[in-house]
Order: structure tokens, then C-alpha cells, then sequence
């Protein structure tokens, strides 16, 4: 699969999306926050939780930014 951003999220901020991401994502859910609130909540958690999966952040991209190294 070749995507269109280069892998531009490196390994211990891959690692911090992961997590947070996640607790984002299903804290919502554990804690039974109010629907608009939790649903929101909840998909920018699991965006987040993604990037850090595949590596790639649409918004450092965009910023030229990037915290991988030559081996992440």
C-alpha cells in the first residue's frame, strides 16, 4: 500500500498516540460521557490512535514537521 504522506511520526510519539489515542477513544464509552460529546471525543481519539498505528500525521505534513528518525 503506498500512501501519499511519508512516515513522519516517529517511534515514541507513535507510541504516545497509541495509547492516548486509545484511552480517548474508549474513555467516552467507560465513563458514559453524554452522545455528541463522547462520539466526538471518541473518533478524535481513535484519528489519533490511527496516525500513531500507520505512522503518518496529516497535520505534521502539512506543518513540515516530523519526529521520525532514519530508522523509525
Amino acid at each position: 500500500m503506498n500512501l501519499p504522506i511519508p512516515k513522519n511520526v516517529g517511534s515514541i510519539d507513535r507510541l504516545g498516540r497509541v495509547v492516548g489515542g486509545t484511552a480517548l477513544a474508549v474513555g467516552p464509552v467507560v465513563a458514559g460521557v453524554a452522545w455528541p460529546v463522547g462520539v466526538a471525543v471518541g473518533v478524535f481519539g481513535a484519528s489519533i490512535a490511527v496516525s500513531g498505528l500507520l505512522g503518518r500525521c496529516s497535520v505534521y505534513h502539512l506543518l513540515g514537521v516530523s519526529t521520525a528518525g532514519e530508522g523509525d
